[in-house]
């Protein structure tokens, strides 16, 4: 007899099934081979160059004078300067005392700077103590450019400034004593 093979007919099919849960994450594969170096890059242009550093000239000698004639001393005129120099830039301290002078002098008072400014400056940080009234008077100094003589000044009443010298704007005596000081480029 023959055989005889049903093939049963294909129905609809079913709903989908619920997700599954996720398996567990696999180990972590070996690290490979570092690849070969690459070829050096060109090499870059020269930066600019940096900043001088702070170099201190802690103190230095203080000449001075008048465009007269000039003060005398018992001694060493008590003249203390300091400065800071940053590359060009300059800060400047000058302290005068005046314990030891016998003679001050006539004309405009002067002092001088560590080094010679770059261009004309003027200075208003500065002042006269007068121990006999226990008075303080402004002191400015003017520098021309090329120059470290710094002129020296006090306002007077009417705002102007006029030559500071032995007599304006007080009669000095040997307890008063005078500073300035200030911040230029030096040349």
């Amino acid at each position: 007899m023959p055989t005889v093979k049903i093939v049963p007919f294909p129905g609809v099919p079913g709903p989908q099934g619920p997700r599954g849960l996720q398996g567990i994450q696999g180990e972590t594969g070996l690290t490979g081979p570092m690849g070969p170096q690459g070829e050096q890059g060109p090499q870059g242009e020269q930066g600019i160059q940096g900043e001088s550093g702070v170099s201190e000239i802690t103190s230095y000698i203080v000449g001075g004078g008048t465009d007269g004639t000039q003060p005398t001393f018992s001694g060493d005129p008590l003249f203390a300067g300091e400065a800071i120099v940053i590359g060009d830039l300059v800060h400047f301290t000058v302290n005068v005392d005046f314990d030891n002078i016998t003679n001050f002098g006539t004309g405009q008072y002067y002092v001088t700077l560590p080094f010679n400014a770059r261009d004309e400056y003027y200075f208003r940080s500065g002042h006269l103590y007068d121990d006999s009234s226990s008075k303080s008077y402004g002191i400015s100094g003017n520098v021309a450019a090329g120059s470290s003589q710094l002129n020296l000044y006090y306002t007077a009443s009417n705002g102007q400034d006029e030559t500071f010298t032995s007599t304006t704007p007080v009669s000095l005596t040997v307890e008063d004593n005078f500073h300035i000081s200030g911040t230029y480029l030096k040349s």
